[in-house]
């Protein structure tokens, strides 16, 4: 949808390791960490030159048009793999527009990922080395060790990087935090408060916008079907109630609180 402002091209998941080289060859991994106040030329020097329009790689582009980037006055880079990023890159390049946090329901992401098959083969437990490597995850060993099913490690994955966003002291000054829920129940007035911050405007009627479903919407899926109020609750449709309370317990004792059995977070 924000793709759609006056004079902006749309860069895709530049942190896809698998897909772009532009990361990957500085030794990024899937979920890079880097902590607030850590200083690393050689990450600055790349996310200077995605921001400043230098890193064209094919996979990054491929979701805008060569002319679209060539007259773009702005940039609008979409991560999926940047929340745990957000301090140090707030940090390091001071943005004059407030990065978008997009946050959703932990039960909503675990549902899609173990529906979408990706994560078959991924073991149910975390080894000691996984957890003894990662810098986020040390603090929370003794947690981490008690897990054993694959829906509580995959909500432990999302808690682990979300809630170095979400439990910043300087979020509400640094980027917005938008639920992705509040996005579905009311676009406009969400889509209107990002545009307000960012004081830009958009080259189409908003309410022609939200009508749209993104391209990455499963056609199965109830937004796909005009049925927006009902992707909201579809994960309780699909995890069984010790599912999802494996999944908010882990959370919760991962460092973020603002979820229960509900639909909407406390924000």
């Amino acid at each position: 949808m924000l793709s759609r402002i006056n004079g902006v091209a749309g860069l895709w998941e530049p942190l896809h390791i698998g897909q772009v080289s532009h990361f990957r060859k500085i030794g990024f991994g899937w979920r890079h960490y880097i902590a607030e106040n850590d200083s690393v030329p050689a990450a600055r020097k790349a996310f200077e030159d995605l921001f400043q329009g230098r890193c064209r790689d094919p996979y990054i582009l491929h979701r805008t048009s060569f002319n679209s980037f060539r007259d773009a006055e702005l940039l609008l880079v979409k991560f999926c793999r940047a929340t745990q990023l957000l301090p140090w890159l707030s940090r390091e390049f001071g943005f004059v527009r407030r990065p978008v946090h997009l946050v959703r329901h932990p039960c909503a992401i675990v549902a899609s990922q173990i529906k979408y098959g990706a994560w078959d083969t991924v073991r149910p437990a975390f080894s000691e080395q996984d957890i003894l490597s990662d810098p986020l995850m040390r603090p929370y060993a003794d947690e981490l060790q008690r897990i054993n099913t694959i829906e509580a490690r995959l909500a432990a994955v999302w808690a682990l990087t979300n809630q170095v966003a979400l439990n910043h002291p300087q979020r509400e000054q640094r980027w917005l935090t938008v639920s992705y829920e509040g996005l579905v129940s009311s676009p406009v007035d969400t889509l209107s408060r990002v545009l307000s911050d960012w004081k830009l405007s958009l080259d189409a009627d908003i309410e022609e916008i939200i009508l749209r479903p993104s391209k990455t919407t499963l056609k199965s899926s109830p937004i796909a079907l005009g049925e927006e109020m009902a992707q909201l609750s579809y994960w309780q449709k699909s995890l069984t109630p010790s599912q999802i309370r494996s999944i908010l317990d882990t959370v919760e004792a991962l460092g973020v609180g603002i979820y229960d059995g509900g639909v909407y977070p406390r924000l």
